[in-house]
């Protein structure tokens, strides 16, 4: 039967703290989302990782070199974002963030049930980003509000927590009109990025939900209400792994039939990706894409195969049967089979109509599968191996090698040589343009190319970009737009304005 639990105590700590989270988390809102995820986000993360180890306390952290790895990267990651102008590469990255903030966070407090060396660990992260934040609000709350319950504490914190509630709605009505009526103020106001109209109100609403989660996680850690021991192999996990072998291994077997199948009907469609010759009837985009979505749906397949043989069967003196290994090897040695054929078929994509964001991240996606299959037959023959360890290790370096490569400049950068060497026939400008910043100084150097046609449409896509940067009156630059400041600042497109500031005599003269 479970007995209840006594409330969290609230002290004086916990009242300075939850105030910082709650400015925190409303300057995190409007620093991220009205920056666009550039400086601001950098800072906004910075500030909280900060705050939540002082507020936690560093003495409670059960420290590791996997668990300090993950907050490194998840660091790095951050920084990022005020160095690259990459949309999508930030969204990976942001949810790369998450993911290692939350491994970091169930090590380091022993919250983890599962541990990091089990395929089930994905549980105790599920249960660090959506569990922890949502479960402990309530007796956070109740424990705050006890706090202001005490005789002796009623006048001075409850008094504090309601004053600041009772002045943001009378601060609502007073800075609009203080702006209003002074231009320094207005224009102090304007540079500390504080804006009490639409902008302003979303980010005290959201900041407010914000808030709300990350100080219960917060709290829950620092009271140690999340803590659990790591259940053991002998343990609950262990009654599990009673499933017939004959059962697996003869679904395992008529699986691996059918791809062998498989593999003797297709044989010359995937060999062909090797020797580099195209399938008649098919064009090469179509002979690429083909291969990717093949490798992808089998593989998402054969990782829920290999869960299966890694969680219901039996060990016999601490390995799995032979039987079973074997054919799970030859389902992973299929897997690698595919991934290969769509790196070479990807490779001769690229090397006859150039990169393309989509044509860069699906290779790096297929490396990250080939090195997951790679250590899954090395898991099935070495028990012992961190194989969870080495798999986000290998996410989080790739992720943040990714981040940091400028991937778009490379982008731009190849396909230049490509068309210079005479690689490709053509180079599409417009892709060019669709990339980040980071293309702009590919871009500027297309200015200068003998093709007028080439030259012009590089002069009308910088033009574009001019328009976005800039505010402009017949056709000169005046001031760069009012909604940029530090939260929005961006290295890369710092760069890249200058680079068009340089060049802009010689665009307007393509143009004309």
């Amino acid at each position: 039967m479970l007995t209840q639990r006594k409330t969290a105590v609230f002290d004086n700590r916990d009242i300075v703290f939850m105030l910082l989270f709650l400015i925190g988390s409303i300057a995190a809102v409007n620093f991220s989302f009205f920056g666009g995820f550039n400086l601001g986000f950098t800072i906004s993360y910075l500030f909280f990782a900060i705050l939540s180890l002082f507020y936690i306390s560093f003495q409670t952290f059960r420290y590791t070199g996997f668990s300090l790895f993950c907050l490194l990267c998840a660091v790095l990651l951050a920084l990022s974002f005020g160095l690259h102008a990459n949309m999508l590469m930030k969204w990976i990255s942001f949810c790369a963030i998450i993911v290692l903030t939350a491994i970091f966070l169930s090590l380091s407090m022993g919250t983890v049930k599962y541990g990091a060396d089990s395929y089930l660990f994905f549980v105790d992260l599920l249960k660090t980003v959506f569990v922890v934040p949502t479960v402990f609000i309530g007796e956070t709350v109740e424990s705050f509000l006890q706090k202001c319950r005490k005789k002796k504490d009623k006048k001075y914190g409850f008094g504090v927590v309601v004053g600041v509630l009772l002045a943001i709605p009378v601060l609502l009505i007073i800075v609009p009109l203080l702006a209003s009526a002074d231009d320094a103020f207005r224009g102090f106001l304007s540079y500390v990025a504080v804006d009490f109209s639409g902008e302003g109100i979303i980010s005290l609403v959201f900041g407010f939900v914000l808030f709300l989660f990350l100080f219960s996680m917060a709290f829950a850690y620092r009271k140690g209400l999340t803590r659990n021991e790591v259940t053991q192999r002998t343990g609950v996990l262990e009654k599990r792994h009673d499933a017939n072998p004959a059962m697996i291994n003869t679904f395992l077997a008529l699986i691996s039939f059918v791809y062998v199948v498989y593999l003797f009907s297709q044989l010359a469609y995937f060999v062909n990706a090797f020797s580099g010759i195209l399938p008649a009837n098919y064009s090469l985009s179509e002979y690429a894409r083909s291969g990717f979505f093949e490798m992808a749906f089998l593989c998402a397949v054969n990782f829920l195969l290999l869960f299966i043989t890694l969680f219901f069967t039996k060990y016999k003196n601490g390995k799995r049967l032979l039987s079973t290994r074997l054919l799970a090897t030859f389902i992973c040695v299929f897997s690698l089979f595919l991934c290969c054929s769509v790196f070479a078929k990807l490779f001769m994509y690229i090397d006859r109509y150039g990169m393309t964001p989509l044509r860069v991240y699906t290779l790096l996606f297929t490396l990250f599968l080939t090195l997951l299959f790679l250590l899954a037959i090395v898991r099935l023959y070495v028990v012992r191996i961190p194989y969870i360890k080495i798999a986000a290790v290998s996410a989080a370096v790739l992720c943040v090698a990714t981040a940091f490569g400028n991937v778009d400049g490379v982008i731009a950068r190849y396909n230049e040589n490509a068309y210079q060497s005479g690689s490709i026939e053509e180079l599409d400008v417009a892709l060019l343009g669709d990339l980040s910043d980071a293309a702009v100084p590919v871009l500027v150097r297309l200015l200068d190319e003998d093709d007028q046609n080439l030259a012009q449409s590089a002069a009308e896509v910088l033009a574009q970009k001019a328009e976005k940067y800039f505010v402009m009156q017949n056709k000169n630059f005046i001031i760069e737009r009012e909604d940029e400041d530090f939260r929005s600042y961006n290295r890369v497109r710092q760069q890249a304005k200058a680079l068009i500031l340089d060049n802009w005599e010689k665009i307007q003269e393509l143009l004309v």
